[in-house]
């Protein structure tokens, strides 16, 4: 009787901790992503006078599996926060993910014919939390970006097509 009482305890004690291991992990996920976008709204609303913010255009993306095409049901989640400057025809990114052992991540024009998915840049910093500025985007490429037909990919070995994917949208602050 005693062996199951401590089996039982045994068991118990195993399951409390790994649900405690669960939600920490989670847990800190959460909090990063409230910290990184704290620091995104802080860096947006503290512009430097020099650069007008009528000349600054916000976009954002949410990443998940269930935007993959073909979706799938990856845990992986990632926000980016894009910021388009008019004058200088940048786009600063700020971005987090959860993609265990990235290989990609790319930004590209999503088209609808055949063969017309072109890729605006890679980015080369894969490890969140990535930050990143853009070469001048070309005219066509700002058309696409203001028309929300862009969108951020994250992939790696387990996913050569991509674990996460988020449509690029302008922010228009009271919602998208």
């Amino acid at each position: 009787m005693t062996d199951v009482l401590n089996l039982t305890l045994h068991l118990t004690e195993k399951l409390t901790f790994n649900f405690i291991t669960f939600i920490m992990k989670h847990l800190l996920r959460i909090l990063g992503i409230i910290i990184i976008s704290l620091g995104i709204y802080y860096f947006v609303s503290c512009t430097d006078d020099s650069t007008s913010s009528s000349n600054l255009l916000t976009f954002t993306a949410i990443l998940n599996g269930k935007n993959e095409i073909p979706v799938h049901s990856s845990m992986a989640t990632g926000k980016a926060t894009l910021i388009f400057n008019n004058e200088t025809k940048t786009l600063s990114i700020s971005m987090i993910h959860s993609v265990d052992s990235p290989t990609f991540c790319y930004i590209k024009i999503d088209k609808t014919t055949e063969g017309e998915n072109d890729t605006f840049f890679n980015i080369s910093n894969l490890n969140s939390p990535i930050s990143y500025t853009s070469p001048p985007l070309s005219t066509s490429q700002e058309a696409n970006l203001k028309s929300n037909l862009c969108y951020i990919n994250i992939g790696n070995a387990a996913n050569p097509n991509g674990e996460i994917r988020g449509q690029i949208v302008q922010y228009l602050g009271n919602g998208y």
